[in-house]
């Protein structure tokens, strides 16, 4: 998607970062690192951690996405960096407003930027040449041309280009839906184990009635494989599992775990 609009934006205007590249050719390790890794940490610290979050807090997300991308299009100063930087700005952020974390818009930038080093830096390979020369109908996938060799548009590759991007941007939406859904799961999950484990949220004076308390003491009084299980997805709801055995009502099980409740109650008690 990104190499079409930059196809695009080539036509009118002249391409300056593939002429800066041909500096790092034969400097792999430190173009990854000048490249790729630091304006990937620096800029998204900068415009999804600060700009976007900072305009987000106050005001419409929607507004913030686009105002975001566009200060980082404005920032690699020339028009033809601007429109292909305007679009992974808005992709970008958009991530950072499904996810909520800023590791993962870094990681897909140092992805963006560390392939386009790679292909710089190894162009002359074999690996990198067969990559180079994947076409459909004649529409290369990377770095593509709309023109012929006299620098006429073929309106056949502008069309055969913008239903691939089309389609690659559908597919990369898909993936960011799908990155999104698995680290909100994760992170839910690990909160949720979390709930009964922090000891920090119990309280240390008054009645004590808190989930913790009411997990650590059906363990202490029927077993650690007893207890709560919690499941909390936001904005959708949260359901408590209570798990205890299953004793049936007599005057002697009754007086067994009263007895059992005190004897436990007044050791925790010498404990403390």
């Amino acid at each position: 998607m990104a190499d079409y609009v930059n196809a695009c934006s080539m036509i009118a205007f002249q391409n300056l970062l593939d002429d800066s590249l041909q500096a790092i050719v034969n400097k792999p390790v430190e173009a990854l690192v000048v490249v790729a890794i630091l304006p990937a940490i620096i800029e998204e610290f900068l415009f999804r951690g600060m700009i976007y979050r900072g305009i987000a807090n106050k005001s419409n997300k929607k507004m913030a996405i686009i105002i975001s991308a566009l200060l980082f299009a404005f920032l690699h100063m020339n028009f033809n960096q601007m429109c292909y930087a305007f679009v992974m700005g808005l992709v970008f952020a958009i991530v950072i407003y499904l996810t909520d974390n800023l590791s993962v818009s870094i990681l897909l930038h140092m992805l963006f930027n560390a392939f386009t080093v790679i292909i710089t830096c190894f162009e002359k390979s074999n690996a990198i040449q067969a990559i180079l020369q994947c076409n459909i109908a004649g529409y290369t996938l990377f770095n593509p041309s709309l023109t012929d060799t006299q620098g006429k548009i073929e309106i056949s590759l502008l069309i055969i280009g913008g239903l691939i991007a089309i389609l690659s941007a559908v597919i990369a939406g898909w993936l960011i839906l799908l990155i999104a859904k698995t680290v909100k799961t994760t992170e839910t999950t690990i909160n949720n184990e979390n709930i009964l484990k922090d000891n920090n949220k119990v309280p240390k004076h008054g009645s004590g009635v808190g989930v913790i308390n009411v997990h650590s003491r059906i363990q202490l009084m029927f077993g650690e494989q007893y207890g709560l299980e919690i499941y909390s997805e936001p904005d959708e709801g949260t359901r408590v599992v209570i798990h205890i055995p299953a004793i049936p009502y007599t005057k002697e099980n009754a007086e067994q775990l009263e007895m059992q409740k005190y004897t436990q109650g007044r050791d925790v008690d010498e404990k403390e």
